[in-house]
């Protein structure tokens, strides 16, 4: 069993509420198991799209090569507010994930928080906060 790892994805409120509106949506989707349906928050592949073939043992590999993560989990996403979403992730947290995610929208700026629940360093990965801009990390803070 994977040690979750929580993160909160915030937009600066500063960005029009319009524009964050159309920021979230633009991340989420519909997932399917075998017999159930649910909505994602944030769907990881519409930020950095993984293609492995189907009952591929390489999947897991090649989400965490991408992604920093194997994957995030539908059962524990929540909207907070109109510029706030919450989610788990196993093992570690997404910084470099969300890196990218501000790269792609360079008009806002983000801010993202793992808590690993360790209140320290774990396998290469500090938990802590960070402001990203434009693929620019413009604040990092640990622990």
């Amino acid at each position: 069993m994977a040690d979750w790892a929580k993160n909160v994805l915030q937009v600066d409120k500063s960005t029009s509420l319009e524009r964050t509106k159309s920021f979230f949506n633009s991340l989420k989707s519909k997932g399917e198991f075998p017999d159930e349906e649910f909505d994602l928050l944030i769907d990881f592949q519409k930020i950095i799209p993984v293609i492995t073939k189907e009952n591929d043992p390489s999947w897991r590999d090649a989400n965490i090569k991408a992604w920093g993560t194997k994957g995030c989990y539908y059962f524990d996403q929540e909207k907070i507010d109109d510029y706030t979403i919450k989610f788990l992730t196993a093992w570690n947290g997404v910084p470099d994930l969300m890196k990218e995610l501000s790269r792609q929208n360079p008009d806002i700026k983000i801010i993202y928080t793992c808590d690993l629940g360790l209140g320290q360093h774990k396998d290469g990965f500090q938990e802590g906060t960070f402001i990203f801009q434009g693929g620019n990390v413009l604040m990092e803070s640990y622990g």
